[in-house]
This record gives C-alpha cells, sequence and structure tokens, in this order.
C-alpha cells in the first residue's frame, strides 16, 4: 500500500531534515576533535528529542486546526505550542541525558550544574534553535499551499 503524496513527502522531509541535522552536529565534532561516543550518542537523543517533539507538535497542529484559524489566532497558538514544544524537548534530553550518564553509557563534558532549571532554561533555547525554524517552515509552506488552492479555485 502506497502512502500519499503529501504524507511521504512529511515524512521524507522529517528523515531528511533531522538526518542533516544530525551530519551537521557530527561534521563539526569531528572537525573540533570533540566527536567521541558520548557526543554522538548525545546527536542522537537531541535529534530523537527534536523529531518526536516536531511531529507531535505537527498533530497538534493538525487536531487543533490552527492553520485554518485567521493568521493572528493561527501564529499564536502555534508560538505558544512552539515554546511549549521546547520545554518538552529539553526534557526530554535532559532526563534522557541523565539516565545515560547515571548508567555509564555517556560521560558528561562539563561540570554538573546543581539548578536543574538553568539547565532546562538552555536546553530548551538549544531546542528553539531548531524546533523555531521548523514550525516556521511548516506554517508558511501550508500557508502557501492553502493560497494557492484558493487561487485555483477562484480561477475555476
Amino acid at each position: 500500500m502506497r502512502l500519499p503524496n503529501r504524507i511521504w513527502n512529511y515524512w521524507f522531509c522529517q528523515i531528511f531534515g533531522w538526518g542533516i541535522v544530525s551530519l551537521v552536529y557530527i561534521c563539526f565534532g569531528y572537525t573540533f576533535g570533540v566527536l567521541s561516543t558520548s557526543a554522538v550518542i548525545k546527536v542522537g537523543v537531541f535529534i530523537f528529542a527534536c523529531f518526536l517533539v516536531t511531529h507531535f507538535l505537527r498533530l497538534s497542529i493538525k487536531k487543533f486546526h490552527w492553520l485554518s484559524l485567521p493568521a493572528e489566532k493561527g501564529l499564536a497558538w502555534l508560538i505558544f505550542a512552539t515554546n511549549v514544544a521546547c520545554v518538552i524537548a529539553a526534557l526530554i534530553v535532559a532526563i534522557i541525558n541523565r539516565i545515560l550518564e547515571y548508567c555509564g553509557v555517556i560521560f558528561p563534558n562539563y561540570v554538573p550544574n546543581p539548578h536543574f532549571t538553568i539547565q532546562l532554561v538552555a536546553s530548551s533555547i538549544d531546542q528553539a534553535l531548531f524546533i523555531v525554524p521548523w514550525s516556521i517552515i511548516y506554517y508558511f509552506y501550508h500557508y502557501i499551499q492553502n493560497n494557492r488552492r484558493q487561487v485555483w479555485k477562484g480561477q475555476n
């Protein structure tokens, strides 16, 4: 059974996009001599969290029909949901990394900060560097597609 083109395109873009991000991370780690097994695992955890959260962000966008709302309302909800997604992704990364550090699978390359809140805020900002552009691309892609459909309907 073949997936519809739009669903196939979504999954292709998700896998290809996050794959490129992970390759860039690994290339930079290799270039600057900080590539280790721990670093690769941390990149994997980061990409997993981003992939998971952006997928659920997409499901929320579709479930609550934010793309069909007027731009002011739709963008407001999208901004709110993107912020929540960044915090959730940061929590996922922090929890998985702590578990892996505790089990001895990865080793921290930093001095642990006793303030979890500071780490969560910093990690949320790090997540936002990738999730915010994802949200913008997703929103404007669908905004343009909807406008094209309306133009086609108006011409027929």
